[in-house]
């Protein structure tokens, strides 16, 4: 029986890890993880990672871990999912203005808003970290937020 391949073993998945990575450091001037293998890293981390493409209506792209127990998902559920989902309804437009407002700047920090689990929970996020993604010659893959704090509500 084949070992099935993990979402960090993927090609492209390791080398949107380190687009992500790059790029975090290029915005913020800070390493997003340290580690010897920042596929597996990244995916482990103690901290939700998530990032979405630019689709009119973005969807997730990648979804650590963490992230994928914080929304109560798989990885091939949270991958196809549209990032607008992430959040109920009422808090888009302020969503929508903040990721207009990495987009423009390429980052933003300390963003804090409510989210929403897949079985309907909600939960605080704090101390997150927005930023484009995009490859040494500017090209834009998307965006990506690490979730500094995270609580129930």
């Amino acid at each position: 029986m084949k070992t099935p391949i993990l979402p960090f073993q993927q090609i492209e998945i390791i080398e949107y890890s380190l687009l992500m990575s790059q790029s975090y450091r290029n915005f913020t001037g800070k390493v997003l993880i340290e580690g010897h293998d920042l596929a597996s890293d990244l995916y482990y981390a103690p901290f939700p990672l998530v990032s979405h493409g630019n689709q009119r209506d973005p969807i997730l792209r990648y979804g650590n871990l963490k992230a994928q127990q914080l929304w109560g998902m798989s990885w091939d559920e949270l991958v196809r999912m549209p990032s607008r989902l992430t959040a109920e309804p009422e808090v888009a437009q302020e969503r929508q203005r903040l990721l207009d407002e990495a987009s423009n700047k390429g980052y933003v920090d300390n963003y804090r808003g409510i989210r929403i689990s897949k079985d309907g929970r909600r939960f605080n996020v704090d101390k997150t970290i927005l930023w484009n993604v995009v490859d040494s010659e500017g090209t834009k893959y998307g965006q990506a937020a690490k979730i500094g704090q995270w609580d129930w509500l």
